[in-house]
């Protein structure tokens, strides 16, 4: 019975055999005609082709294949019902997505026509494969002999061919899968023809040379396809983006920051060498004249009497300074009262601090509300809504090895440890442990329920799915360890998961591998490796995924603006996400991980956690200043002496000025930021402490007058230095007002504090602090101890003698630096210096790189490290075309689609051709495009996806189980293969378009790709819409920096394009949209801002300088030429330090403009009222007196402090606070005490000489004309007298 049954078989074998041994391959014949099965097997016939003469065949084949039609019945080796098979099935895929290049799509569809339909079919097709039905024998299999130039000619005008709806997909990518378009050869990717052509037949392609020559009949096909860059029969050549040999042009970036030459010469370095030659010679010309001057001036020492101006100038100075000793000798009388006043107002205002609002958001920190990106970002959320958070995980293993796999398809692969089934499994367990990860939530009723993951991720499947969207690695088994474990046996070889992983990396858009199992995840969705693997090589073009070091986890949450609910448990999960992974470990990996609120908590994390190295180094400054102010000439008065009430009482005033600033903005709405609370105190600590030391120095080393009160003393005292601090405190003051100018909110709010603060610390010091002194000198006098005051010493009177320092600068100091062979050598090396720093100013680097603002033992900066070492790809980048544009009117479509027909310097050509170009444009792949797909979806062939159930009727969706059934076009089939929807026709179908699902016969739907792309307004016209891309991988601040440089070009290009060709409304804009640009937008405009900001607060101290001073123009020049020069210094200095220009050190520039009025204006001032005859000794003078309170004032006073910040956690803290601190207090303290008198001693203003007579006067009224070069410059110590005055 068995061998019966067997018979039966054996005989259709043989029946078969012979059917394919007796073939005869000669020209006009055929090896079929017709179907004779349901699935569509044709018929074995190998006869002479038969006249097509159904209409129905007819008009297919004229459609189909328009060479074949040579007479009205034109003979064929198919039939209608072939025809109408290969119309539906065979070409769908080739129509669908190669239509968009001419000549490919001809040659690929004259191929099928040939193998299909040729009268000289039998030459080159044979049957391999048959099988009889009754009379019948079905075609099972088939081979196709053709020549390799055939095949590599028709493979070159395909292979370049874009797949819009994916980046960096190119059509062949889904002909060949398993294979990427580097290594889809001809022979491979005509192999797999049969895979997106759905024939009922198997096809095996046989490559033969041309020269080769068979004895059965056989000729291979070897037509000469077109190339790419040829017209087909009237019709365009490809576009650029899908043949490159057409591409005129290729994208060249500008170039940015060229360089500045005259000649071949460095342009700056020539230009400041014939600055400091000039200055060189002038000031050799100004030594000589000086020297001449002298040889010639008389024996006589007679003056010329006082002119007007210097008569007003005293009237002015003594106006002031009687002002000044009113107020001190009030305040010293009544300090309780005062302090009482002081404290009602400081509570008032500080309690403004409960209004206070700290910024905290990286962005509305540092980005201008008025800036264009910010602008830009909002119009982008509230057209397309609120990007998803992310939150980001690199893993890598602990263990590194590689392993030897030999793959199924490659042969021996070496694989990295992270390949190792066991990292697999824990990765796995991780993912689902994050997934499970429960997190209480309140609503704001007070109702607690438990949330995962799967309650605030990204629900791509909703309403029919609720699985979360991660994008991983582990989505190519569909997170099923199960399946990872799978093996396969095929033609006897193993292959595992090694090779599903190579197979679905390499087509990431196949619907499985040759396994069996799906490489997308359950949700449909693709993981591509650039997106999944990082650290992987590039081996000659081709990316070596089985090298990768670290696989890439991404989670997508939700974010709705407006909602209040969701936004609230979203952040209540990414809160307990962070932590989950602060805590977990694992022995086999090692995760970094990052969150989107990741950057401004730490950075508040950080702020909070150095708010101990600030209060460290107050405390240090605290003790200098106690130690400092006291004066300590016997063991048996040291707590007499000292100053620790007084240095304390200093110190809390300063803080209660930062809090009485703070108070007022708090009332008046204006937020605050902590680069504010951060820098400020520092600022207010360098003003108020040199004023502290002025205010304490003079009145200890001030002598007591005859019969005069302690408070009339005080009184004389605040008379004298009063102005002076007046001056500066003013200048800095509206200085910092001016820096408010800049709209960067940490910069603005900055300014605005510092400017008030300084402001108040001047009234208090002027008040409670004279108060408080006034208080201190009654202790002192009566020889009360400190901290008691009840237990008294000796009540000796205290010494007036200079102390060490003092001395110090005076005898040894002060006339070193005004010697005549120290001083031009000073002002030498100070300009050179100053040249010299100029210059490196031009080559500061303009950025704040990302792992600046993070502590070393951040999570984050761990995350920072791996991305600069793993990561493949950059950020999302959206172009956005927004505005009025009728994107229904076909000139209007090609200025913005890629394909065939499109403008050359379109939208999407001018972005390809970037997208090409990564290294240069930073834009990592040409943009999708839902145009050009849109175009291919509805196209007026056979392929097309938008399909009518009848004329007229009802759209029929690729959902619908009958839409193989529906035959009719949206647009009726033409002989214009390249007809696009235009007018109403466009509008109608586009949502149609918008809500298709790619699918096995429709490859171009548009609902994955883009549902969220296209924004309507209500008439159904379009609104705005984007083409998106990823940046290439953005390693450093200067990346993301240039990569908005290049993008803003590029769109700016393609607006003036657009504008040229087309008529468009004043609304219309293209511009471009990424979620860092907002931040990094300042970096454009921050130099140019600082070239305006920095000379323009130089302006009010030189007007306050120029009214305290008397209208004095040349105090008032030199203290703006010093000032300037620390400022110019200290940017020379950050070059050598390596720090960046960004906010943080434009802030801090801006400080040292202020500081610096500090180091200088005292000094200008001192030498500008001193009666002295010459420069030389009012120089002299000014340094030993007020310099040494400059020194032990600002300079040294800012030490402690200012070194405490080195041990601080954060980078910032460290290069930009300590580092620039310390640069800022050591040049200011340079120019002060060393350019500043050694140019005075040259350019300083001259005598006044109502000065000099009044000084006079007080020793011999009777003088009238004195002799100043018998003045004693060291009278009372040089205190008690107006040469002393500050």
């Amino acid at each position: 019975m068995g061998g019966f049954l067997k018979l039966p078989v054996i005989l259709v074998l043989v029946y078969g055999c012979i059917q394919i041994f007796g073939q005869v391959h000669e020209a006009n014949r055929c090896i079929w005609n017709d179907e004779c099965s349901d699935d569509g097997k044709p018929c074995f016939s190998n006869t002479i082709p038969q006249p097509l003469i159904d209409p129905e065949g007819i008009y297919l084949l004229s459609q189909l294949c328009p060479k074949l039609v040579v007479s009205p019945t034109p003979p064929t080796c198919c039939s209608t019902a072939i025809l109408r098979r290969m119309a539906g099935f065979t070409v769908r895929f080739a129509q669908q997505n190669l239509r968009r290049c001419p000549s490919c799509m001809e040659n690929i569809m004259n191929h099928f026509c040939q193998i299909t339909c040729s009268p000289n079919q039998s030459q080159f097709v044979n049957v391999t494969l048959s099988d009889a039905t009754g009379s019948d024998v079905l075609v099972n299999g088939t081979e196709v002999f053709l020549t390799n130039e055939y095949a590599e000619g028709i493979h070159t005008s395909c292979k370049d061919v874009l797949y819009p709806g994916v980046n960096d997909i190119k059509v062949i990518d889904l002909m060949c899968p398993g294979y990427s378009d580097e290594t889809c050869n001809p022979q491979i990717w005509f192999n797999a023809l049969y895979l997106t052509s759905i024939t009922p037949y198997t096809v095996a392609y046989n490559f033969v040379d041309s020269s080769q020559t068979f004895t059965n009949g056989i000729q291979p096909l070897s037509d000469t396809p077109f190339r790419c860059q040829d017209s087909t029969f009237g019709n365009p050549a490809c576009s650029c983006e899908d043949c490159p040999a057409v591409c005129v042009e290729e994208y060249v970036p500008e170039p940015t920051n060229e360089p500045f030459e005259i000649g071949e010469v460095d342009g700056w370095i020539l230009i400041l060498s014939v600055i400091f030659f000039v200055f060189l010679s002038v000031l050799l010309v100004l030594i000589l004249c000086i020297a001449f001057c002298k040889r010639r001036r008389s024996d006589s020492n007679e003056v010329r009497d006082a002119n007007c101006c210097d008569s007003c100038s005293k009237l002015f100075n003594d106006t002031l300074s009687g002002v000044f000793e009113k107020w001190g000798r009030l305040v010293a009388k009544h300090p309780f009262i005062v302090l009482l006043i002081s404290l009602v107002v400081v509570i008032a205002c500080s309690c403004g601090i409960y209004y206070t609002e700290i910024v905290t958001d990286p962005i509305e920190l540092w980005s201008s509300s008025s800036a264009q990106t910010r602008k830009d970002q909002i119009e982008f959320q509230e057209t397309f809504g609120s990007e998803s958070r992310t939150e980001q995980l690199f893993i890598t293993p602990r263990v590194n090895g590689k392993e030897v796999y030999d793959s199924f398809r490659n042969g021996p692969l070496e694989f990295n440890a992270l390949f190792d089934l066991s990292i697999f499994e824990e990765v796995l367990n991780l993912q689902n442990e994050i997934s499970r990860l429960p997190v209480s939530y309140t609503y704001p009723n007070g109702t607690k329920i438990e949330i995962t993951l799967k309650d605030v991720c990204v629900q791509p499947g909703a309403p029919y799915s609720q699985e979360c969207f991660i994008n991983s690695v582990l989505q190519h088994w569909q997170n099923s360890f199960e399946k990872m474990n799978t093996t396969v046996i095929l033609g006897g070889r193993k292959a595992d998961y090694h090779d599903h992983f190579l197979f679905c990396t390499t087509s990431p858009l196949s619907p499985e591998s040759f396994m069996g199992l799906p490489c997308g995840s359950n949700l449909g969705i693709p993981a591509f490796p650039y997106t999944t693997l990082g650290g992987y090589k590039n081996d000659n073009g081709v990316d070596v995924y089985n090298s990768a070091e670290a696989f890439i986890f991404t989670l997508f949450l939700r974010e709705e603006v407006d909602n209040d609910v969701l936004s609230g448990m979203t952040f209540a999960w990414e809160e307990a996400f962070i932590e989950f992974m602060h805590k977990y470990s694992s022995d086999l990996i090692r995760v970094s991980y990052y969150a989107t609120s990741t950057l401004e908590e730490e950075i508040k994390r950080e702020s909070e956690a150095d708010t101990v190295t600030i209060a460290i180094s107050y405390c240090a400054v605290f003790v200098y200043i106690v130690l400092a102010l006291g004066q300590y000439n016997k063991c048996s008065r040291i707590l007499v002496d000292s100053k620790v009430l007084l240095g304390l009482s200093g110190i809390i005033i300063i803080l209660l000025s930062i809090l009485s600033a703070a108070g007022i903005y708090g009332y008046v709405g204006v937020k605050t930021s902590l680069i504010a609370l951060e820098v400020v105190p520092f600022i207010i600590l360098a003003v108020g402490a040199d004023n502290m030391f002025i205010l304490v120095k003079d009145y200890q080393l001030d002598v007591r007058r005859s019969g005069e009160t302690r408070e009339e003393q005080i009184g004389r005292t605040i008379g004298r230095v009063g102005p002076s601090i007046f001056m500066c405190g003013l200048s800095e003051s509206f200085a910092f007002f001016v820096g408010a100018y800049i709209r960067i909110e940490g910069i603005h709010t900055f300014a605005l504090y510092a400017g008030l603060a300084v402001l108040f610390d001047f009234i208090l010091q002027m008040s409670a602090f004279v108060a408080v002194l006034s208080i201190d000198a009654w202790r002192q006098d009566a020889g009360r101890m400190e901290p008691c005051c009840c237990c008294t010493c000796s009540r000796e009177s205290t010494s007036n003698e200079l102390g060490y320092f003092q001395l110090f600068m005076k005898k040894i100091y002060a006339p070193l630096i005004v010697n005549k062979w120290v001083r031009p050598i000073i002002v030498i090396v100070f300009v050179a210096a100053t040249c010299i720093s100029v210059y490196l100013t031009t080559m500061l680097t303009v950025v704040l790189d990302r792992a600046d603002v993070l502590d070393d033992d951040s999570y984050a900066t761990a995350f920072v490290r791996d991305y600069q070492a793993y990561g493949q790809i950059g950020p999302p980048v959206y172009f956005v075309v927004a505005g009025d544009y009728d994107y229904s009117n076909e000139l209007a479509q090609n200025m913005i689609c890629g394909g065939t027909n499109c403008s050359d310097n379109s939208l999407h050509q001018q972005l390809s051709a970037a997208g090409r170009d990564p290294e240069n444009s930073l834009i990592a792949f040409p943009p999708n495009s839902w145009l050009d797909d849109y175009f291919d979806w509805i196209g007026p062939n056979f392929g097309s996806c938008c399909k009518l159930k009848e004329a007229g009727g009802d759209f029929c969706s690729t959902a619908d189980p009958a839409y193989l059934g529906c035959t009719t076009n949206c647009i009726p089939a033409s002989t214009d293969a390249w007809q696009r929807p235009i007018g109403q026709t466009f509008i109608t179908y586009l949502p149609n378009f918008l809500g298709t699902l790619t699918g096995q016969y429709c490859t171009k739907g548009g609902a994955t790709s883009y549902g969220s792309a296209i924004a309507f307004n209500d008439d159904g016209s379009i609104k705005a819409t984007y083409f998106s891309s990823f940046h290439a991988k953005l390693s450093t601040g200067l990346d993301d920096i240039e990569s908005l440089k290049i993008v803003l070009q590029i769109c700016e290009d393609i607006e003036k394009e657009i504008r040229k060709n087309i008529d468009v409304g004043d609304n219309f804009r293209v511009f471009p949209y990424s979620d860092s640009y907002v931040f990094y937008e300042q970096f454009l405009d921050i130099v140019d801002e600082a070239k305006i900001i920095l000379p323009a607060i130089l302006v009010p101290v030189f007007v306050v300088t120029l009214l305290l001073m008397s209208f004095d123009f040349i105090s008032s020049i030199i203290v703006i030429v010093n000032v300037a020069m620390v400022v110019v210094n200290t940017m020379g200095v950050m070059y050598l330090l390596d720090i960046y220009f960004n906010a943080i050190s434009l802030v801090n520039l801006m400080m040292a403009t202020g500081i610096s009025v500090e180091f200088i204006s005292h000094i200008v001032r001192t030498f500008r009222l001193s009666t002295l005859p010459t420069r030389k000794q009012r120089a002299e003078f000014s340094l030993a007196t007020t310099g040494s309170s400059i020194l032990s004032g600002v300079a040294l006073t800012n030490l402690p402090g200012i070194i405490v910040l080195n041990f601080a956690s954060s980078k910032v803290f460290r290069d930009y606070y300590f580092q620039m601190f310390l640069a800022i207090t050591i040049i200011g303290t340079l120019h002060g005490l060393m350019f500043l008198p050694a140019l005075l001693t040259y350019l300083g203003p001259p005598l006044n000489r109502a000065e000099a007579e009044a000084e006079a006067s007080k020793s011999n009224g009777n003088v009238q004309r004195i002799h100043m070069t018998k003045m004693d410059p060291e009278t009372h110590n040089g205190y008690d007298n107006k040469a002393a005055e500050h």
